[in-house]
């Protein structure tokens, strides 16, 4: 049965119904994150996402569920769209009640948070 929902999800990630199927990336990025934890633990997963860019191109496929983006272009519309949804229980840390600005999961108080502290991280400041 294990056997048989690995090679299921195996070929769902190989198959050209997946949602990133149309990114270029190494086979063993789109099949597992092992590879990627692999180089996060050995602490060159800045080097490798760098050399996959100069082999594939502005957008990698690092993971199953994973792009890298290479391009200035996109930041803003990647990061700067603080208005968009809240961020998912991923976010806390253990079960701990969020702290920081970080770590704070409803878009409307993170984002009364933030106007608070924004002023001190311009270039003026």
């Amino acid at each position: 049965f294990i056997l048989a929902i690995v090679c299921i999800t195996v070929v769902y990630r190989l198959s050209p119904w997946h949602p990133l199927a149309s990114f270029p990336g190494p086979l063993s990025h789109r099949i597992t994150d092992l590879k990627l934890a692999y180089m996060v633990y050995t602490g060159k997963r800045h080097q490798r996402i760098a050399e996959l860019h100069r082999e594939y191109g502005r957008i990698v496929r690092t993971g199953p569920s994973t792009l890298s983006i290479n391009s200035h272009s996109a930041v803003k519309s990647i990061y700067a769209v603080s208005h968009c949804m809240d961020k998912s229980k991923a976010y806390r840390p253990g079960r701990l009640d969020a702290g920081g600005l970080f770590f704070l999961t409803d878009v409307k108080r993170h984002n009364e948070r933030k106007r608070i502290w924004s002023g001190a991280f311009t270039s003026a400041a």
